[in-house]
């Protein structure tokens, strides 16, 4: 009998019952800065996470890009990027097949950081790229695909508009990311891009957050047609600071904007704020207050029902939240999700058979480390066990596995210290079959494994 093994290693802090299809894992490589900002499934829920990750691509960071199986299995990732900080902070699906990674630049590009675009097929291999911006600071915030066929992008410009910082919303052709149409809004303050949706007519809405001299922050909402056309801008505000942080839509081509409004100084409460297809005010849905931090993404996922992520700290520990809603932003279901490391929430979505995943990071181990969090849970915002698992996966270690093919036993080494007595080793077959591994500690660098070959036969494991 002879036994091949491809090893990958996971460290977990608490068990859990593997066979369930929700799951919450952790991604990262022990050692580097790693972040998700965003994610995408394709027809068969495999899983995409748009990110950043200094320990996959160059030490100041290169966009990154994750691809899971529906139970979080990692399939591959890649980084795209030169020798600067890059990073990626939204992803879509193409109109064709494959997806759009939006992000920043300060490896290309005309200046200080500038906008870039990757287009990827399904294996992720870079199909074309192009940026954006002029010699100062210019960022992304968000890419969205729109119903004529092309994709529109928002975020911050530096080196356009009216001076500082202003909202930045540019469309480009679907095919090639050449630049259709482009608008700058701001004033002489600091303006940032921060949402961006359609609308069921194929009109846009872009939010930010202005500065009003007489009153504070308010709340800044443009429409705009497919061809670019202003059709109006607003603002929406009270006696207190308003901050719009995202937008969605909402039935009868209204839209919903997610972020704060303060009562009173300090006091701020945390509603999303309903608008009619002109920008009248309807509603503010209470139930977001208190401990929250600011609604950070607001995700339509049909029939008038939304996604809505948020944050509560506890101590030194934050706590992400999220709401799945009923028509009228009314709670349907809710879960929260933190470990003994602060944890973000940056994006939630629904897949095709209405799981919902939640992306977002942790930090772990010391300052400066941090890993891709992956959440899904049932539509009933339900995780199997209730277990909150931290699990540290080893996806590029240098390791040596010998004897290698291996019969009775085999000696993993690494060069760096992962093995502990929690740790636990299974290995998988070719028809992802999973069986767990005795193992004998040796060092924090060093294990044997032991293989039962009543149980097991000859082949291929991972």
């Amino acid at each position: 009998m002879r036994i091949v093994l491809i090893v990958v290693i996971a460290t977990l802090g608490l068990g859990v019952n593997a066979q369930s299809n929700t799951f919450r894992r952790t991604y990262g490589d022990f050692e580097n800065f790693n972040q998700g900002n965003a994610a995408a499934v394709d027809e068969d829920n495999n899983i995409y996470v748009a990110g950043g990750s200094a320990g996959f691509g160059a030490e100041s960071g290169d966009m990154w890009l994750m691809k899971t199986d529906s139970i979080g299995t990692v399939q591959w990732h890649k980084s795209y990027g030169g020798s600067n900080a890059d990073i990626a902070m939204s992803i879509c699906k193409a109109h064709t097949s494959g997806f759009l990674i939006c992000g920043h630049t300060a490896s290309f590009g005309n200046g200080g950081y500038d906008i870039m675009v990757v287009a990827v097929n399904e294996e992720g291999e870079e199909l074309w790229s192009e940026t954006y911006g002029g010699v100062d600071w210019d960022l992304a915030r968000r890419i969205i695909p729109t119903s004529d066929g092309h994709y529109a992008i928002v975020g911050t410009t530096y080196s356009f508009g009216e001076g500082n910082a202003d909202v930045w919303l540019i469309k480009i052709d679907g095919n090639n990311g050449d630049v259709i149409w482009e608008r700058t809004f701001g004033t002489a303050g600091d303006e940032t891009g921060n949402g961006i949706c359609e609308l069921e007519e194929g009109n846009l809405i872009v939010v930010s957050t202005f500065a009003n001299l007489a009153t504070g922050m308010d709340f800044f909402m443009a429409k705009l047609s497919p061809d670019g056309d202003l059709l109006f801008e607003l603002t929406f505000g009270g006696a207190g600071n308003q901050y719009a942080n995202d937008v969605a839509p909402r039935i009868n081509n209204g839209f919903a904007v997610g972020g704060a409004l303060e009562s009173a100084p300090g006091m701020k409460e945390y509603y999303p704020v309903n608008f009619d297809s002109e920008g009248n005010f309807l509603d503010a849905i209470e139930g977001f207050g208190g401990s929250f931090s600011p609604i950070n993404r607001i995700n339509y996922i049909g029939e008038n029902r939304h996604l809505i992520l948020f944050k509560q700290s506890a101590g030194n520990v934050e706590f992400g939240n999220l709401w799945k809603t009923f028509p009228g932003f009314y709670l349907d279901c809710s879960s929260s999700f933190g470990h003994t490391f602060p944890y973000t929430a940056e994006d939630a979505i629904m897949d095709n058979s209405r799981n919902i995943i939640i992306i977002g990071n942790s930090d772990f181990l010391s300052p400066g480390q941090s890993a891709v969090y992956i959440t899904k849970s049932d539509e009933n915002c339900n995780v199997e066990g209730g277990i909150q698992v931290d699990i540290q996966k080893v996806l590029v270690k240098p390791l040596t596995i010998y004897p290698n093919p291996a019969i009775d036993k085999a000696v993993i080494k690494t060069d760096k210290a992962i093995f502990n007595p929690s740790t636990e080793v299974f290995i998988y077959n070719s028809m992802g079959i999973k069986s767990s591994v005795f193992f004998t500690l040796m060092s924090s660098n060093e294990a044997i494994i032991h293989l039962d070959r009543i149980k097991l036969k000859s082949g291929l494991y991972h």
